[in-house]
């Protein structure tokens, strides 16, 4: 089970995830990945070339969590 917040209106859900919408028309795609005490951040760069960091560290991803949620709320 997973959820996702979009920057603009697209995608759709299938089945064991669950997304939710900013309704900002941006086209910089770039992913957060929350889970298990890690911070995945995954982008492109001006090439188009994916790059990507993870952070290992408990309080990152606490805070991003925090973020996460408090936004998720927001987004009825």
């Amino acid at each position: 089970y997973v959820k996702a917040i979009s920057l603009a209106k697209g995608g759709k859900t299938n089945g064991l995830d669950e997304r939710r919408w900013l309704g900002i028309n941006d086209s910089s795609a770039t992913f957060i990945i929350i889970y298990q005490d890690k911070c995945a951040f995954i982008s492109r760069d001006k090439n188009q070339k994916s790059v990507g960091i993870l952070v290992e560290n408990r309080m990152i991803y606490h805070t991003q969590k925090i973020i996460f949620q408090k936004l998720w709320q927001s987004l009825k």
